[in-house]
């Protein structure tokens, strides 16, 4: 009898934590869906922008920083129109990093700084901080 009652109580546990798992991944997909509301109605955000930026990214990884710069720069104001000022803040970041790696200091300290003011409370405005400091 105790081993039925476990094993109905093991049964229930799981059948908790499946459903736990898909209110879960629904509401993730909820908050993690960006919306922007407009005078022609809800649009979502465009994933073209994400893509763009993790190609950006892969750029950088293969050490081709003028390419990169080129395609995070205009992600700034798409990500800022979006209302996305953390993805802004970063791709920022990545111009002055791209700069800063192609010996232009003067406009890394420039786009670090201009980061810093814009958005002070984002997590890539600590990273300028750091790089902005290392800068002669």
């Amino acid at each position: 009898m105790l081993a039925k009652h476990t094993f109905a109580c093991f049964v229930n546990l799981i059948l908790a934590a499946l459903s736990l798992s898909i209110v879960g991944c629904a509401m993730y997909n909820l908050y993690h869906t960006p919306v922007k509301q407009q005078a022609s109605g809800i649009r979502l955000v465009s994933e073209k922008n994400e893509a763009a930026f993790d190609r950006a990214v892969e750029l950088v990884a293969q050490l081709r920083y003028e390419e990169a710069a080129g395609e995070f720069f205009p992600l700034i104001e798409m990500f800022e129109e979006d209302g996305k000022n953390n993805r802004a803040a970063e791709a920022m970041f990545w111009v002055a990093y791209c700069s800063e790696k192609q010996d232009q200091k003067t406009e890394a300290a420039r786009l670090y700084k201009k980061l810093v003011r814009k958005y002070p409370g984002a997590p890539a405005s600590r990273n300028a901080s750091g790089r902005l400091s290392r800068l002669p």
